[in-house]
């Protein structure tokens, strides 16, 4: 028999419910299934409500049961019935806690935590907009009801008490972590890089590589890196050869995915930038990459590509707002540029591309340790599960 501690040992919370919108390609649902994982693989249950979406059979694959429910609908009546649903499961299961991950559902799971007497855990991914006069801030305080609140950077923590007056005490900053068993230079085969610059064409003619991750969207970004890169042609001062990779899948942005394209045209960009709807493979992309960009036009609650591009050991240029500033050493490891402003990212750019393969060495190695330190799925999963941990013990206590 082996007698050795799990790390997990001390958990209390033996079945644990998670509660989101659908299991869409998101920040939420990656959080929602790395913790999972981590539950499953410590001998708990994982369960999850949600929608359903593309990641409802890596869920099964591991040993997650889910529950397709219609979480993603924000009418009083489906919340009232989900919030039934949730508490025949609580029951059924043996749930120890729930945890909400977004607005309707966290209504829902609420209601769910009162009625059957159980620990509710919230988590603040996003800004959340206020709306005309501030009326949304009512239906936004939700994410304030958990026992405990996480947020998720230290930007989204000043944000809830700044914004919303809350206790401190009862919020926890516990930032989005990267996978380096994934997002590590040395998990990355010559081969894999070979075959992702054959189909991408790449050759040893190519550029500079800029590359913008993310789904198309117009906060995203995606127009303002092309004003950018046309300042830079039209002043000439564009590097020879470069390839900007727009890397993501539409979606339902159809008529934005063609404003890209329009704009491509207009700038005679067409030998320049490059639209890639699908990447199996974003380890590798990575790795192809001179330059990551993040132009989000509005402030990132986190921001995983920096966090990511940076475990790659791949220079960064962001906006200047939102949790991207603790993520990257400004002007060591990347460089900050004004939000919404092409001229500030172009010339931020430029800077990340003159670098020397010394200083680019440099910053790598800057760069991974810092992830190592502050940013790893490892230490979220662990500060998530001490949360729980904790929720738990002064909820049974009725200390909350």
């Amino acid at each position: 028999m082996n007698n050795s501690t799990n790390k997990f040992d001390h958990f209390n919370a033996k079945v644990c419910l998670q509660v989101l919108p659908e299991l869409d390609v998101s920040g939420v649902s990656r959080g929602t299934i790395e913790l999972s994982k981590a539950i499953v693989s410590s001998g708990r249950r994982a369960l999850v409500a949600s929608n359903g979406g593309v990641f409802t059979k890596d869920l099964s694959r591991m040993g997650v049961q889910h529950y397709n429910l219609g979480l993603s609908s924000k009418s009083p009546l489906s919340i009232i019935m989900n919030a039934v649903y949730l508490s025949d499961i609580v029951n059924k299961e043996g749930v120890s806690i729930i945890h909400a991950r977004s607005r309707a559902p966290a209504w829902s799971a609420y209601l769910a935590s009162k009625w059957t007497n159980k620990p509710l855990v919230t988590t603040f991914h996003g800004t959340y907009g206020a709306g005309f006069m501030g009326l949304k801030k009512k239906y936004n305080s939700i994410m304030l009801k958990g026992d405990s609140v996480i947020a998720i950077s230290k930007f989204i923590y000043n944000h809830i008490l700044e914004e919303y007056k809350f206790d401190s005490k009862y919020i926890y900053n516990v930032p989005r972590g990267v996978d380096l068993n994934i997002f590590s230079p040395n998990k990355v085969s010559a081969e894999r890089i070979i075959q992702m610059s054959r189909e991408w064409e790449l050759s040893e003619n190519t550029g500079p590589v800029i590359m913008l991750p993310g789904r198309l969207s117009p906060w995203k970004g995606q127009l303002l890196l092309l004003e950018a890169i046309n300042y830079l042609h039209v002043i000439n001062r564009l590097p020879e050869n470069l390839r900007c990779l727009l890397v993501g899948p539409a979606g339902n942005k159809k008529k934005y995915r063609n404003r890209i394209e329009e704009k491509i045209r207009e700038f005679k960009l067409g030998g320049v930038v490059q639209i890639i709807d699908n990447c199996k493979d974003i380890g590798s992309a990575y790795m192809l990459t001179d330059v990551v960009i993040s132009a989000s036009l509005r402030p990132e609650a986190f921001g995983r590509v920096v966090a990511e591009a940076q475990a790659m050991g791949r220079p960064v240029v962001a906006p200047n707002h939102g949790a991207a500033s603790e993520i990257i050493k400004k002007d060591v490891t990347g460089w900050l540029f004004k939000p919404g402003n092409a001229t500030s990212l172009a010339e931020a750019l430029e800077k990340a591309l003159s670098i020397s393969q010394l200083e680019r060495e440099s910053l790598a190695s800057i760069a991974r340790d810092n992830i190592k330190d502050k940013f790893t799925v490892s230490q979220m999963i662990d500060s998530t599960l001490d949360i729980y941990e904790n929720t738990i013990k002064t909820y049974n206590l009725g200390l909350q």
